[in-house]
Order: C-alpha cells, then structure tokens, then sequence
C-alpha cells in the first residue's frame, strides 16, 4: 500500500493531480527496483477518502497521459460534490477500470456528493451506501467519520464493512450487502449496493 496526505483545497487543480501522481510514479520506480516485492500492477487499485476520493478517481482518469498503470478500480469513499475539472476528469476514467462509491448515511460534511461523482460515472462499478444501526452498544453511526478509527474511535462492524467491500473490490466479486449480525443474532443494516447497467 502507498500512502498520501495531500492538502486540495489550497491547491489548485495542477498542484492537486501533480502530488498524487508524483508519488504514485515515485513508488512505482521504487518497486521495480531489486529486493522489492513485484506488485500485480493489473490489479491496482486507488482507494481515497472524502476529498481523497475525488483525487482517486482524478488519479485513475490521468494514469495514461502521466505513464503511470490502469487502476483495475477506484474506491471513492464519501467523496464531497466536485467542481466541473473535477466533473470532466470523472466522465474520463479509464473503461477498464471499476469504480465503487461509498456514502454514508448520516454523512453531512458532503452531503449528495457521493450520488453527484456516482451520476458521472460512465464505467461499470457499484454504489454503496452504507447505513446506520442502533440496535445494540455502542450504535453504528454511518457519518463522514465513520471510515476513521484510533484511540478515541475504536473499530467496529462499519469499519469491517468498508474493509469488507475493498476486499470485495480487489478480488473482483460484486460488493455483499451482508456485514453480520450483533451479538444477539440480529442482522446489522445491510449495505444498500446500487449496481451499474
């Protein structure tokens, strides 16, 4: 896994596809190098959260002008509403590529964002949305936050979920609605997966 931390509001749109593609093209001369493991470029897949979605499908819409591999699939966690560059450059992902949003149902930081990058979309992919839960304790919250976790935020069955369609992604199956059950039996709130014609 190749990780960036890049600032896109401050930047503008050059500076916003240079950084990532940068790192990308700088990880990629590192694998080829002796005493690295040998990535299946083939299955590369560029995963992002909210502003980092939109860069992810932005990275994957660039990869062959900027000589960097085909993402086999973008996931685009609650990516916010983009602007019209951001717009072209999702209409321009690669046709072999997979592209998976997620949404949240409580999500308020991005609003319709998800559904707005899912209606540009012109490759085979899936939408998710994945919803809220209180049957049990601690409640499952599906907000902007949720794909977040540490001290403060320990790991629950959302973020088994979100794992759980990566997986789904990177072995090419189609997304499950199924995340499990609580302790008592009870089936949590499946995700809601919209699939693409």
């Amino acid at each position: 896994m190749v990780f960036q931390n890049q600032q896109y509001n401050s930047t503008d749109l050059a500076a916003r596809m240079d950084a990532p593609a940068s790192g990308l093209q700088a990880a990629v001369r590192t694998l080829r190098q002796p005493g690295h493991v040998r990535p299946r470029w083939d299955r590369l897949a560029l995963v992002g959260h909210s502003i980092g979605g939109l860069m992810s499908l932005q990275l994957a819409a660039e990869s062959r002008r900027r000589g960097l591999p085909v993402p086999a699939a973008v996931f685009a966690v609650q990516p916010p509403e983009p602007d019209g560059t951001a717009a072209k450059l999702i209409a321009a992902v690669p046709a072999a590529t997979r592209v998976v949003v997620l949404a949240g149902e409580l999500d308020d930081r991005v609003g319709e964002g998800p559904r707005e990058v899912w209606d540009l979309v012109e490759v085979p992919g899936s939408y998710v949305e994945v919803r809220s839960d209180d049957h049990g304790e601690p409640a499952l919250t599906a907000d902007h936050f949720f794909p977040l976790s540490g001290a403060a935020d320990e790991p629950d069955a959302l973020d088994r979920a979100l794992w759980q369609v990566l997986d789904d992604i990177i072995a090419g199956r189609p997304v499950k609605a199924d995340i499990g059950a609580w302790s008592d039996g009870t089936a949590i709130a499946p995700l809601e997966v919209t699939n693409s014609a």
